[in-house]
């Protein structure tokens, strides 16, 4: 995609404002469907639980403490077709745990690019986003409840 200047000026307002969330130009939800946490890749929304990376803002500290989390995931993630396929997934649902907030995205027009050969169209790609969601919304769920209960 091409992002417009004012575009990314909007972002960097946002993101002064809000450092520790995720910031972007598209966001998608989750939801839970028969049990299991899934990434709804059919719609947009303004304040979502995942910011897509492609253009996306966050704090440094937000990927420094991310690093210390990948361990947890390494195995999954390095099982698809393209390893790590779900960065975007990892980085938003670390920063709504560390916020208690979901993430944000901003409404725009941009030129979209030929995106036939992007990771998304690999044959395993709606099959590696739904585990990575399930497992780690999951993981930062239990951390929660755990918080609470002690």
């Amino acid at each position: 995609m091409i992002v417009p200047a004012h575009v990314l000026a909007q972002l960097y307002l946002k993101w002064k404002k809000h450092p520790t969330k995720i910031i972007g130009t598209r966001g998608r939800v989750i939801e839970k469907v028969k049990g299991k946490w899934k990434y709804d890749g059919n719609r947009f929304v303004l304040d979502p639980d995942i910011v897509l990376t492609h253009c996306a803002m966050t704090s440094t500290k937000i990927f420094r403490q991310l690093l210390e989390q990948e361990p947890h995931f390494r195995d999954l993630a390095m099982s698809a077709i393209v390893p790590w396929n779900g960065e975007d997934i990892m980085l938003s649902l670390f920063a709504k745990f560390i916020n208690q907030d979901k993430n944000i995205a901003i409404h725009c027009k941009y030129i979209e690019l030929d995106d036939s050969h992007a990771i998304s169209s690999t044959e395993d790609h709606n099959e590696v986003r739904d585990k990575l969601t399930h497992e780690i919304y999951k993981y930062y769920m239990k951390k929660i409840y755990n918080a609470i209960m002690l």
